[in-house]
């Protein structure tokens, strides 16, 4: 039997020890907590569901999630603080950890952060805080990830909107992107917002002048400034530029 499968035929067994509530040993916890960083995503998650229902059962097992939290590996930093999420908690540790890892090099361990740290906020204005505050300090990677958190907030504050408005004028084209996502979704007023987002129909990357003329339709603003931006996108040299005008005055209605 190869390690992976012995892995995952381990953690399997765990899994159902702790679902019976028999005794663990204190190599088992051990051999969790070393899963906590397994390369493969289905036995790092298998791992984390294992120790947050054994914390479930015996709070003195939570020191072992504490040290995890505080482990040199990333990854281990990261299933320790999903398993903290399962436990309906965001210790300061497991923000502090998801908020690092919103600017990893790996894509999937930066929107897994993301999502986490976006659960956090809507349960606690504190996060929430946490996560703005990251939006407009962080380094570009956790700026951007941030951003898009904080646009899935359902509830928002006004300084998550001033750190949307904010990363339009920044040079890195993704984290202009970023804040005009932000933007769309957590403006209360349509029109100022229309006001930003037109300056950007002439952005230098096109990337962001298709984003800009496709975000004018979603915000419903039906002002004659609005329209006339979006006809002037219409004869852009960019056939993406032009195909986005066209729906954007056809979601308005103004086609």
């Amino acid at each position: 039997m190869s390690i992976v499968d012995d892995t995952a035929e381990r953690l399997s067994r765990l899994r159902d020890v702790v679902e019976a509530g028999a005794t663990v040993t204190n190599e088992d916890v051990a051999f969790l907590r070393e899963c906590l960083g397994h390369a493969r995503k289905s036995q790092q998650r298998a791992a984390a569901e294992s120790l947050a229902a054994l914390v479930r059962l015996d709070p003195q097992r939570e020191a072992a999630l504490h040290e995890a939290l505080e482990s040199f590996d990333p990854r281990v930093r990261w299933g320790a603080a999903y398993a903290a999420s399962l436990l309906g908690e965001f210790p300061s540790a497991a923000i502090d950890t998801a908020i690092c890892l919103l600017g990893a090099d790996d894509r999937d361990l930066r929107w897994a952060a993301a999502n986490l740290i976006r659960r956090g906020a809507c349960a606690e204005p504190a996060v929430m805080k946490r996560l703005v505050d990251t939006a407009r300090k962080g380094n570009l990677l956790q700026r951007r990830m941030a951003l898009y958190a904080a646009r899935d907030v359902p509830v928002s504050d006004s300084t998550a909107i001033v750190a949307a408005e904010e990363a339009l004028g920044q040079p890195d084209v993704e984290l202009r992107l970023a804040g005009l996502a932000a933007l769309v979704q957590l403006s209360r007023e349509p029109s100022k917002a229309a006001d930003l987002i037109i300056g950007l129909l002439d952005d230098p990357e096109l990337r962001v002048q298709r984003a800009a003329a496709a975000a004018l339709g979603s915000l419903g603003c039906r002002s004659p400034s609005v329209t006339r931006a979006i006809e002037r996108a219409l004869v852009s040299s960019d056939e993406s530029v032009r195909r986005a005008a066209k729906k954007s005055l056809e979601r308005l209605g103004t086609a």
